[in-house]
């Protein structure tokens, strides 16, 4: 008898996944073919910065104008001072903009070390030379090598459960049989070597070798059925192994790193 397919489990959606992509991935629709779209660039924050000040100056001269002033009329310097101050404040030195892009550059260095991708210190000298165990990781594994140990232990202990259960049912069989073995040799009396006694003598010896031989055909049956248990499960793990490195490589090709960004 073969073993019913166990359905394979499929992965939650996530987030950072449009759902296209999503069964894409799961083998239900082909990947999109060409580049991924992009979206419009939108204008920086020096440039939004040039066009309100821009707007502002044009403006102020024109209520001016409205109010009879010459066309050649300078903007007053306290405009002047107030736009220059916050450009300085927005664009400046420790202004808005370098403040948000710390902010960022320290996300994204987050996320490159989180996902694995920076490499890792290399130790030093010092660390070579000492007698003292050194960490291979000090920050711990990355988010890949946790998904897969994840994926890998779940999988492994399915396939123990799985044995246990198997066990747990082939041994209530083996309890029958072995008290089968015990009546039959309880049955098995000094009077049954008497020519008188030949036939139950038969009778027993037949009961006992038909249950040996089920007792052998059941054994090589069920190590037949565990193996194919096993195996199916493994079928099942390394598929969901490939969609999770498919998965998992999605996402560091989509994520931003350092080195594209651009102040």
């Amino acid at each position: 008898p073969s073993l019913p397919p166990a359905p394979s489990p499929e992965p939650p959606p996530l987030p950072w996944l449009s759902e296209e992509r999503l069964l894409a991935l799961l083998g239900r629709l082909p990947l999109p073919s060409g580049p991924p779209t992009e979206a419009p660039a939108t204008p920086s924050l020096q440039q939004l910065v040039e066009e309100v000040e821009a707007a502002c100056r044009g403006e102020t001269l024109q209520l001016f104008q409205a109010e009879g002033a010459p066309a050649a009329l300078a903007l007053p310097d306290s405009l002047q001072l107030w736009l220059a101050d916050s450009r300085d404040r927005l664009l400046g030195r420790h202004g808005y903009r370098e403040r948000a892009w710390q902010r960022l550059w320290g996300q994204v260095q987050r996320c490159e070390d989180l996902l694995g991708r920076r490499p890792a210190p290399q130790p030093s000298d010092e660390d070579q030379t000492s007698s003292q165990p050194q960490d291979p990781s000090p920050a711990g594994p990355a988010l890949p090598a946790v998904c897969l140990r994840h994926l890998s232990e779940a999988y492994e202990d399915l396939a123990a459960k799985d044995k246990a259960s198997r066990l747990k049912g082939f041994s209530e069989l083996l309890q029958v049989w072995e008290q089968g073995r015990q009546k039959h040799e309880r049955l098995l009396r000094p009077r049954l070597g008497s020519p008188d006694a030949k036939e139950q003598l038969e009778q027993l010896d037949q009961a006992e070798s038909q249950r040996s031989q089920e007792l052998c055909e059941h054994a090589v049956r069920f190590r037949s059925l565990l193996s194919r248990s096993q195996v199916a499960l493994l079928r099942h793990f390394l598929q969901d192994l490939a969609r999770a490195h498919r998965g998992l490589l999605l996402l560091l090709d989509r994520v931003p790193r350092q080195e594209a960004l651009l102040l």
